[in-house]
């Protein structure tokens, strides 16, 4: 098949994008925020991965009835191929550490993956997560995935790098997958007081990633409540823009 396209993008109309982090930054809380600024262009989904269950977050965000749990990869993939048949506008996944989880459990079932001569679990384990990430591509235009951060060897240097929790190469690898990766951080500064922040421009040793003419600001400060999505989309398509204005 061949597909024109045009190179002269001045508005971001599809992307997959990963938000990673510690435990209550406030990824979840910023999924239902991208959800509820682009429910306004049509439908959208929120798809939680069993175990992850960080639903309570967005108790008061008005998105109603677009939640869905899943516990196997073929749920997911189930509900990726219904999503696609909506035409949505936005679709956020919560739980990505959940999410390596069911892929490594759809090739190894409940034992953990071998290693050695003649063990191709990894490789399979790689191979189905490609995949899955892959096909996020075909659901929605707009495709929001967060996880949990962890701290990962790479391979081949040995450094210690803040990489999103996924199993075995795809800690490091899942920079390569999604078209943004940004790493979002909160600071307590003062009673009932946060300062939450996405880090959006390369840091050393830190798996980030943005597929853009022109780098992003090194840390986009996001506001207390909504409107953080659309404060940083704004950022995005200003690299779009001649002059970056």
């Amino acid at each position: 098949m061949r597909e024109r396209f045009n190179l002269d993008l001045t508005k971001l109309d599809k992307f997959t994008m990963l938000i990673h982090g510690n435990y209550g930054v406030g990824k979840t809380y910023f999924l239902g925020d991208m959800l509820k600024t682009e429910s306004a262009n049509g439908a959208v989904k929120f798809l939680n991965l069993r175990g992850e269950d960080g639903m309570l977050s967005l108790a008061d965000a008005g998105l109603g009835d677009v939640g869905e749990t899943v516990d196997t990869l073929k749920d997911f993939q189930d509900a990726l191929s219904d999503y696609a048949k909506i035409g949505l506008a936005a679709l956020a996944i919560d739980g990505g550490k959940s999410f390596g989880k069911i892929i490594t459990k759809s090739v190894c079932g409940e034992r953990l993956p071998s290693v050695g001569k003649g063990s191709d679990d990894w490789q399979k384990i790689h191979l189905a997560f490609e995949a899955a990430v892959s096909s996020l591509r075909g659901v929605a235009p707009i495709v929001v995935m967060a996880a949990s951060s962890d701290r990962s060897m790479d391979q081949i240097s040995g450094e210690l790098s803040l990489t999103p929790d996924f199993p075995g190469r795809q800690a490091a690898g899942s920079g390569g997958q999604f078209d943004f990766v940004f790493v979002m951080r909160s600071i307590v500064t003062g009673p009932n007081k946060i300062r939450r922040s996405l880090l959006t421009s390369p840091v050393a040793n830190t798996v980030i990633r943005a597929r853009l003419p022109r780098p992003l600001p090194t840390e986009i400060e996001l506001p207390e409540g909504p409107g953080g999505w659309a404060k940083l989309k704004a950022e995005m398509e200003k690299t779009l823009r001649k002059g970056g204005k």
